[in-house]
């Protein structure tokens, strides 16, 4: 705060010294005291090339004065400072600036480096507690900064009051490049959290750096009681040193206050990790890491990213928001992150995972069990197959069935038969037949055949003439049946003889009557008898029964038999 009164009285000096000093074109001449850099526009440029590494990032030392900006600011630095930095992306740092006004801050400018490579400028404001970056008041980015230039970037309209805050910088897509100056008397302090997407809401601290401040600046809208140019001579020295002790002794206070009764929203402590193989079909789980300030739910973004490159280009998989994730065709040649964001009463943080190995096509599928075919191999009888077993995933399976000989060799696919059952015709009869069941993936096809069914019977026999009794209605006789004429190849014929009324009907079986021959009983005696032949093969069987004989008649008396011979008498 001193240096900033003694800067702040300097320039009143170099204003009263310069008659006729034009006012900063956009910016109100009574807040051009309010710049924490002593630099001059328009200053020679000088060079001091060094080389330093601060936590693991190379810095490259070059004093330069540029040309302030001209864009209107309510606390910052103005100037293009001397030295150039380099923030891998996903590492913020922020940096303490004094704010000697009150007012409403609505955006942060930011110089950004001619070699910059980051895809995106991330800012953020933070109330200051004790000593590094506090409570979030306000956050913004900028797709596509321009290199080598200003670039504004937008934040909700945030009240300030004077006293000290954080402004933080973070680049996402790439090695973020902006200035500071290497001997300023304020410092810079690098977050602990690493691949991050967004600005943390709260600030896990990281090492501490000297070079402050940099070229960056809040600006926005004074409030009026701010608006007034400062008293000269030691008497607006002595006013400015105790109303600017006052209000950010007051604003420190406040500050601790609400920090003390604030939930700090979850910090990273241990990035994402992913497990499982980067191959097409396959599963991904994603595990959220370690966090501080107890998380109580975590939510997440599967990303695709393009590979060998320096830094991740990455974009969102539409839907992809649970822990786990099936890769898809599109994800192969591209590899993997997830974000995570833990969230808390205070509020969420996000980070995110390393990269997966690139993303490759599956092995085609390879066998390991043969289809199998079940069902009757007979003329009008249907088959099925099941798809057998299969390793690298299938996703999915199309059919062929094949006549073949009775070896199961010389096959040709039947032509539509492309379901997995098949209904026999005809012309398959006297053939084997074999399945074949084709596995895909995205990897490639694969074919398998079940092994050859029994060489195919024609359809179940079909009776052209009836069966005929020949012999005797005469009970003791014996009545004998014949087969009939059948279509079909009949490999067997099975017999049943029945009684039945005079008229044929209302028969009823005979007992162990099952020959192709049946000796009439005194119980078939007034009854007619029919005969019942079954003819079957592969296929199934079929019955046909004869016509009724005559009336069964009881036997005719035995014819006399002589028990003594005749005697003559006389």
């Amino acid at each position: 705060m001193r240096r900033l009164v003694l800067l702040c009285l300097i320039g009143l000096s170099m204003t009263a010294a310069v008659a006729g000093a034009a006012p900063l074109i956009g910016r109100p001449a009574a807040f051009s005291w309010f710049s924490t850099t002593s630099h001059a526009v328009g200053a020679p440029a000088r060079a001091l090339v060094a080389h330093k590494r601060d936590s693991g990032v190379t810095r490259t030392h070059r004093r330069t004065v540029a040309s302030a900006a001209s864009d209107p600011i309510l606390f910052g630095d103005r100037s293009v400072e001397a030295e150039p930095v380099r923030d891998v992306a996903g590492l913020p740092e922020a940096f303490a600036l004094t704010n000697s006004s009150a007012g409403s801050a609505s955006a942060i400018a930011v110089y950004v480096g001619s070699q910059n490579q980051a895809k995106s400028l991330l800012t953020g404001l933070y109330a200051d507690r004790n000593g590094r970056p506090g409570g979030l008041l306000a956050s913004g980015s900028l797709t596509s900064p321009k290199a080598g230039a200003w670039n504004r970037v937008k934040i909700p309209s945030t009240t300030v009051k004077p006293g000290t805050y954080w402004l933080a910088v973070l680049g996402e897509g790439g090695t973020l490049h902006f200035r500071v100056r290497s001997d300023g008397s304020c410092q810079s302090l690098r977050s602990g959290q690493g691949n991050l997407v967004a600005v943390p809401s709260s600030w896990r601290p990281g090492a501490t750096e000297n070079a402050c401040p940099l070229s960056a600046n809040v600006d926005g809208t004074p409030s009026p009681a701010s608006s007034s140019a400062p008293a000269s001579g030691a008497a607006a020295t002595a006013a400015t040193t105790v109303a600017t002790t006052t209000a950010t002794t007051a604003a420190t206070s406040a500050a601790a206050q609400a920090a003390s009764a604030l939930t700090l929203p979850p910090v990273n402590d241990g990035a994402p990790t992913i497990s499982g193989t980067a191959v097409d079909g396959d599963a991904l789980t994603a595990s959220a890491g370690s966090w501080l300030d107890s998380p109580t739910s975590y939510t997440y973004q599967w990303q695709d990213c393009t590979p060998g490159s320096l830094v991740p280009i990455c974009t969102n998989i539409s839907g992809a928001t649970s822990s786990t994730y099936a890769l898809t065709r599109n994800d192969v040649g591209d590899t993997i992150r997830v974000i995570a964001t833990a969230a808390n009463s205070g509020g969420s943080g996000s980070a995110a995972s390393g990269q997966t190995a690139v993303v490759t096509l599956p092995p085609a599928p390879s066998n390991t069990a043969l289809p199998t075919v079940t069902g009757s191999p007979a003329q009008g009888q249907t088959l099925s197959t099941n798809t057998g077993a299969w390793s690298n995933n299938p996703t999915g399976y199309s059919y062929a069935w094949e006549d073949c000989d009775s070896s199961g060799n010389g096959c040709t696919a039947i032509n539509s038969a492309t379901d997995s059952s098949y209904t026999l015709a005809s012309g398959d009869v006297g053939h084997t037949i074999r399945a074949v069941v084709t596995a895909t993936n995205d990897g490639g096809s694969t074919a398998a055949s079940s092994g050859q069914t029994a060489v195919v019977a024609s359809a179940a026999p079909t009776n052209g003439t009836a069966p005929a009794i020949s012999g005797s209605a005469m009970q003791g006789q014996t009545l004998t049946t014949s087969n009939g004429s059948w279509s079909g190849n009949p490999t067997g014929y099975s017999y049943a003889w029945d009684d039945c009324d005079s008229s044929g009907n209302n028969c009823t079986a005979i007992d162990n009557a099952t020959g192709s021959s049946y000796t009439l009983a005194s119980g078939d005696v007034g009854q007619t008898i029919r005969s019942v032949v079954t003819a079957s093969n592969a296929s199934g069987s079929n019955a046909a029964r004869s016509a009724q004989t005559a009336v069964v008649t009881a036997a005719a008396p035995a014819a006399p038999s002589n028990s003594g011979v005749p005697v003559v008498s006389g």
